[in-house]
């Protein structure tokens, strides 16, 4: 539709050269594309840069099912994901499209150990409900489609876990970005990013010249050291 048809246009070499934004974004996977969402939504000038073309599979941000879950044994980051939780439905929301399946989790730790205690204490404190489940009720529940050893391990049944389409969320993401003013340059590798200070950030890229802007945001995953 009209934000499929927004992602695609996109900067070619004669408009990013010599170009100044707010925030630079390098790395246009799902971390870089959700913070170009972001910033475009705070009214910044935002540019989305990648050196691939998008939806690349070269990364981690590819793919049909990605976890996404409370169940962390952190309570920081189980609070965390209750506020995740409440953006990807708002995004999901703005973009008429859906990219959270929920289908429950379940996490099988050893009895008796540390993070068996963390797991519980965390959930419990952030006031995310789960379910302790044995063996026995385990195969009664899921109809013998999982099973664990009788004595050794514990089942934590959480409602609050699903799985993320993470290529249709970078689209999503991007399509959001684009609709809001944020700029795209595919096929655009950074070759040097200059801090200069109070000047700002030059970056240059290896074909497409030079962008200054105010502050850079790196999310280029394994490619960084790149």
């Amino acid at each position: 539709g009209a934000l499929r048809e927004t992602a695609s246009m996109n900067l070619d070499k004669r408009t990013i050269d010599g170009s100044v934004y707010d925030v630079v974004v390098v790395g246009a996977g799902i971390m870089g594309s959700a913070t170009a969402y972001a910033l475009a939504k705070r009214k910044q000038r935002v540019l989305l840069i990648e050196q691939f073309h998008l939806g690349h599979r070269r990364g981690s941000s590819h793919g049909s099912s990605r976890i996404i879950r409370k169940s962390y044994s952190t309570r920081y980051y189980v609070e965390m994901m209750k506020r995740a939780f409440e953006l990807w439905h708002e995004a999901e929301r703005e973009a008429c499209s859906e990219v959270v399946t929920m289908t429950g989790g379940l996490d099988f730790v050893r009895r008796n150990m540390l993070i068996e205690s963390k797991l519980k204490d965390a959930m419990r404190s952030a006031g995310v409900p789960f379910e302790e489940l044995d063996a026995a009720a385990l195969r009664e529940r899921f109809k013998g489609a999982f099973a664990m050893p009788e004595d050794s391990f514990v089942c934590l049944h959480s409602r609050d876990a699903g799985v993320v389409n993470a290529s249709k969320a970078c689209e999503m993401f991007q399509c959001l970005a684009r609709s809001r003013g944020a700029d795209i340059a595919e096929n655009c590798k950074v070759s040097e990013i200059d801090d200069r200070g109070d000047e700002g950030v030059l970056l240059r890229t290896a074909d497409h010249g030079t962008v200054r802007s105010r502050k850079v945001v790196v999310t280029a995953g394994a490619w960084a050291k790149k």
